[in-house]
């Protein structure tokens, strides 16, 4: 896979966090730090947009080391790539990541041999276009290639949020981490099967809000391509006019949307227990009680009446939660049950109607 060769020193290991000394070797970042501790008097300049369309970057997926030329190595190997991302999911996050009080950026780099596919690996550059730190999320999650679906910089924090994939078509993982720089080597903390980290709002993340106009940060109106990229996934239509979203674990909640422009946004518990949780603005959760649905509205609900007959993909009555900027209509199932098995968001909701 050509892969620069690391070494991964498990620091910590409790309540599922783990910390971890990410730690190039010798010759891979050749000005490494350069700003992290720097002499009396230096002052490091912020990084720019512009210093990283010709920042160096080190040998990725068999091309060689180089500088970028707007953006892109200009000598790859053969039908090779490498290019920074430059906008949506992997677009460059900055803000101070050596303490120093300057901002630094945190980038994502595409690279491919020109056959196997795209992978893609994070570079911290500080002080214009020095670069002091990689973290390769596929070596870290076991996987054959990562996409990075959620970056950004908090508290001198890199959060980021990916997906893994497996050889072939094999299945997706979802994967997250805190990076901080201690000086020396880069520290991975709180590792977890799942995104969330950097609260993009991923379908992927393991508590996902829905409101009367989206969902995580998908948002009625939204064109499918918009609507796949807020998602962070791939989605497809699977029958009777709904838009599922592709490779989630099976035991994630069932979410969903329909039309493009989104017209209806919604989520279907899961029959077995789910690690994701589905929660309004409010606090009411998906799979709780109807009695704490009306506590926690009152009478700003109104009850849905079923259709008269079975028909259609939710014949089920629910209840109505109406306002100026979209609706949230809660399912409950047979029309006589207990518990909210469905949630979905749209404009003039009512049963059968998203469908």
């Amino acid at each position: 896979m050509n892969r620069p060769k690391r070494t991964i020193v498990v620091l910590s290991f409790c309540a599922g966090a783990v910390a971890t000394a990410y730690m190039p070797t010798p010759g891979d970042l050749p000005r490494a730090g350069a700003s992290s501790r720097p002499d009396v008097g230096f002052h490091a300049v912020p990084v720019t947009f512009k210093d990283l369309l010709s920042a160096p970057v080190p040998s990725l997926r068999g091309n060689p080391a180089g500088q970028l030329h707007n953006g892109t190595l200009p000598d790859p190997v053969g039908e090779g790539l490498v290019q920074l991302v430059k906008t949506d999911d992997g677009a460059p996050a900055y803000g101070d990541l050596n303490h120093d009080g300057v901002n630094d950026a945190a980038t994502v780099i595409d690279a491919t041999s020109g056959a196997g596919g795209m992978d893609q690996t994070v570079e911290l550059y500080t002080d214009g276009d020095q670069r002091f730190a990689q973290f390769d999320p596929a070596a870290v999650s076991g996987s054959y290639h990562a996409d990075v679906m959620a970056l950004t910089v908090r508290h001198e924090e890199v959060l980021i949020d990916w997906e893994g994939v497996a050889d072939g078509n094999g299945p997706l993982t979802f994967w997250s981490a805190h990076l901080s720089w201690d000086g020396s080597s880069l520290i991975v903390r709180d590792l977890a099967r799942h995104t969330g980290a950097a609260s993009a709002g991923l379908w992927s993340d393991l508590r996902l809000v829905i409101t009367p106009d989206s969902l995580g940060a998908v948002r009625l109106g939204m064109s499918l391509k918009q609507a796949q990229n807020a998602a962070g996934l791939y989605m497809q239509p699977v029958g009777d006019g709904l838009i599922g979203a592709y490779g989630l674990p099976s035991n994630f909640q069932y979410v969903w949307l329909t039309g493009w422009p989104v017209r209806c946004l919604g989520v279907t518990l899961r029959s077995a227990p789910s690690p994701q949780e589905l929660v309004t603005t409010t606090g009411f959760v998906l799979g709780q009680s109807v009695a704490r649905l009306r506590r926690l509205y009152g009478t700003e609900l109104h009850y849905a009446k079923g259709p008269p007959s079975p028909s259609g993909m939710t014949p089920a009555a629910g209840y109505l939660l109406a306002s100026g900027g979209g609706d949230e209509l809660f399912f409950i199932p047979g029309r006589t049950g207990s518990t909210i098995t469905e949630i979905q968001a749209g404009h003039n909701l009512g049963p059968n109607v998203c469908p």
